[in-house]
């Protein structure tokens, strides 16, 4: 344990996963990425590293890192992405638990470890600006985001979520309602192959990018604790599987993560019940918004389509917060430079060497789903 002030001590990978989990689960803004579960089984366990902040032995921040270190030497970065998790549930933010995480997280990794470090928090541009001018205070340099996405305010009541979807997107949901379909949902295990199943499906017909790979995020699922697990709606039609939908149950902004449409799906229009049927669920549940994951209304034409109508009235196009970086090693810096470089040449050339094969404006909800880009 390291003092950082009189009141505030750090903690750094003395934790293991379950303790972990437990204390995600203490906090609004726990998300599906910062889950041991989730770093262990995409970057592999001995490349994660975690940090807890206490004020007065109370924990009141954490964040998860990935961390890629070039062979035998010190040199490179640390990876936070929607991170850190700071807003302690039933408790007012505060932006001092932030402004303290930040300085450690930049103590930790970049002046004691000698890593690039970088953030990427799930905040959204505007809402606080107080957020950056931390992050800058801190000694972190800015960069705007090219992510956007669609925030869907689940305030209002159903009815009227409902007659704010735009009026096609109202129309195909109907629809779906009088087909027969059966709706199967459980957070257990047993869903977890048939959603695997109708997404391989899904692809191997739509022919689209992916950058996750959902044996993986079936993987994760099976991994997390019950109180973390994703709550997977599956569609049958006549006995037999045609979609699913699986989405994130903790904090108070809803995530769609792992969804598939077998061959029947799309004339049944069973997406749009299903997404309808996610929604419902979140406000329920009282979760007060619901992030569409990334939209792109030129590259992915038809993914807008259907994220839009369903946000309809009641969502706004927003844009993440950006990143934030720190570094004060120079071979740790060129690391990072070359890293950034290589990971945008591999979506561009994948994009380019799989996007044409798409139909760019057939099937509105084929792409609107699949496996979550999680930044």
């Amino acid at each position: 344990m390291k003092k950082l002030t009189k009141d505030y001590t750090v903690e750094v990978d003395n934790v293991d996963k379950d303790t972990w989990h437990d204390l995600l689960l203490n906090f609004d803004d726990g998300v599906y990425v910062q889950t041991w579960s989730y770093g262990a089984i995409r970057w592999g366990e001995k490349n994660l590293s975690h940090l807890i902040l206490k004020k007065d032995g109370k924990v009141v921040a954490i964040a998860q890192a990935r961390i890629v270190k070039l062979p035998i030497l010190r040199d490179g970065i640390a990876y936070i992405p929607s991170g850190p998790i700071w807003k302690i549930h039933g408790e007012e933010e505060n932006l001092e638990n932030l402004r303290y995480i930040i300085r450690a997280l930049r103590e930790e990794y970049v002046i004691r470890r000698g890593l690039a470090l970088r953030i990427l928090p799930k905040e959204i541009e505007g809402e606080d600006d107080n957020i950056s001018k931390i992050f800058k205070g801190e000694g972190f340099s800015w960069k705007q985001s090219q992510f956007l996405t669609i925030l869907m305010d689940l305030s209002p009541s159903l009815e009227e979520l409902r007659k704010n979807l735009r009026k096609s997107w109202k129309r195909s949901l109907k629809d779906a309602e009088q087909e027969r379909l059966e709706l199967v949902e459980s957070s257990g295990d047993e869903l977890n192959e048939i959603a695997l199943r109708m997404h391989k499906e899904m692809v191997d017909r739509k022919k689209y990018v992916e950058f996750v790979d959902a044996d993986e995020m079936v993987s994760i699922n099976k991994d997390l604790p019950e109180a973390l697990k994703l709550r997977i709606m599956i569609a049958k039609y006549e006995n037999e599987p045609v979609a699913a939908l699986g989405w994130f149950t903790h904090g108070t902004t809803g995530l769609g993560l792992i969804s598939g449409t077998g061959n029947k799906a799309l004339k049944l229009k069973v997406s749009f019940l299903l997404w309808w049927r996610m929604i419902e669920y979140y406000k329920k549940n009282g979760f007060s918004r619901f992030d569409f994951g990334g939209i792109n209304p030129e590259k992915n034409p038809g993914g807008y389509f259907f994220k839009s109508g369903l946000a309809g009235k009641s969502g706004r196009e927003v844009r993440y917060l950006g990143q934030f970086d720190a570094c004060e090693n120079y071979m740790s810096f060129i690391t990072f430079k070359i890293g950034d470089l290589l990971r945008l040449n591999y979506r561009k050339t994948k994009e380019r060497l799989l996007l044409p094969r798409v139909p760019r404006n057939r099937d509105p909800e084929s792409r609107a789903i699949g496996i979550y880009n999680t930044r």
